[in-house]
């Protein structure tokens, strides 16, 4: 099980040790971010490293020292796999070995109308960045695999998480596969997508406890459009505001 919050990344672009480059190009290009081309370039170890605190370095070294002295390390498959990520100053890098040397490759991102140039995951928009850590519950190949993701919408735009959660119940049904999200997206209120069952409610109470409410207790159509009816209250979950906010010092002023 995966469990992510929505201060946490979800997966560290776990896909990018447990999928191809092209597979993972396949799947982005679904979402019209305008990536063309993930580029995988070997750099220098000091060049990856540059902005690291010494304390990290010898982390590193140690992890690979204990990754050397495995059995079968260094012999295929699992030579030449990655085996460490390396995120830090905007950047992302893979770390794997080949004969007992550790190799170090940057990742790097190209743009279908800007070929010339090549972007850092921190160049790329946190959307984009926030796509890249979630796809690896598309691209998933372990059965069973259940993913628990706090807040899944953030900094996404409303219709990419909507096609996202499709995309998903589209391979739920070859793959075992599940999802467990929170989400402020009413464009999901969609029987056309979503079962019934599939759909609660967080309410909060007057003590600040919140409780969940099935939204099949409601006994809807089938056909009925509920997202106007939830944003206008018929369901549970809608804040209720009857005041604004206004400074007393700007109070203070209009009474002058």
């Amino acid at each position: 099980m995966e469990i992510s919050f929505p201060s946490t990344s979800i997966s560290g672009y776990s896909c990018f040790t447990s999928t191809s480059a092209k597979e993972i190009e396949k799947a982005i290009k679904t979402f019209a971010t305008g990536i063309s081309e993930i580029k995988i370039e070997q750099v220098s170890q000091d060049k990856a490293l540059k902005d690291a605190p010494e304390k990290f370095k010898r982390e590193i070294n140690r992890l690979l020292f204990e990754f050397m002295k495995k059995p079968n390390a260094t012999n295929p498959p699992f030579e030449e796999t990655p085996i460490i990520r390396i995120r830090g100053a905007g950047k992302l890098f893979l770390v794997s070995l080949k004969k007992n040397t550790p190799i170090f490759q940057e990742i790097t991102f190209h743009h279908h109308k800007m070929q010339e140039a090549r972007f850092s995951l921190g160049e790329e928009s946190e959307g984009t960045q926030r796509l890249l850590d979630l796809l690896i519950i598309l691209l998933a190949k372990k059965e069973h695999s259940v993913f628990v993701i706090d807040e899944f919408d953030r900094s996404l735009h409303p219709q990419l998480t909507l096609h996202f959660i499709k995309n998903f119940l589209e391979l739920a049904k070859e793959r075992n596969v599940q999802l467990i999200i929170t989400t402020h997206e009413s464009h999901l209120l969609d029987l056309s997508v979503l079962r019934q069952d599939e759909i609660w409610f967080v309410e909060k109470k007057e003590s600040g406890q919140t409780h969940l409410i099935a939204f099949d207790r409601y006994k809807e159509r089938f056909d009925k459009q509920i997202e106007r009816a939830y944003l206008d209250g018929r369901y549970a979950g809608v804040p209720l505001f009857d005041h604004f906010f206004f400074p007393d010092t700007l109070k203070d002023k209009e009474q002058m």
